[in-house]
């Protein structure tokens, strides 16, 4: 369930990358906490597997009733705490739409993790959405 709350870095280049994210727009009066986003991620699919080789397909959709301050997208192997792929889109908006993709390079398997993050405004909150893969030799 994706809800507001402050992310924890999953590496320092995941916090530097936060931090210069929510920076970048222009600081407001803290405002009260907005509803959470809604995330619809409609690729991958949870637990999905694939092979290498394989074409991962990133597509995701938050929208909110207040404007959203743009998007993170990772692929991270939790076990390594590598970072495969990274975008950030900086928009304003109350929906935001992702699409984006990766080849499966790995010659082992490996469980990995793809995560949205959207800032809900200045002040660092951001509403995260994971969903877990297995990828294959």
């Amino acid at each position: 369930r994706a809800s507001p709350s402050r992310l924890p870095p999953r590496s320092s280049a995941v916090a530097l990358s936060a931090a210069a994210f929510i920076s970048s727009c222009n600081k407001s009066d803290h405002q009260p906490q907005p509803p959470a986003p809604k995330f619809q991620v409609v690729a991958p699919v949870a637990n999905q597997v694939y092979n290498q080789g394989d074409t991962i397909f990133m597509h995701a959709i938050v929208t909110a009733d207040l404007t959203l301050h743009g998007y993170h997208i990772w692929l991270t192997n939790p076990s390594t705490g590598d970072s495969l792929f990274h975008v950030h889109e900086h928009a304003h908006a109350t929906m935001l739409e992702a699409k984006h993709h990766w080849v499966d390079t790995f010659s082992s398997s490996a469980d990995l993790l793809f995560t949205i993050s959207t800032a809900i405004n200045h002040d660092g909150d951001v509403a995260v959405k994971e969903v877990p893969i297995k990828v294959l030799p």
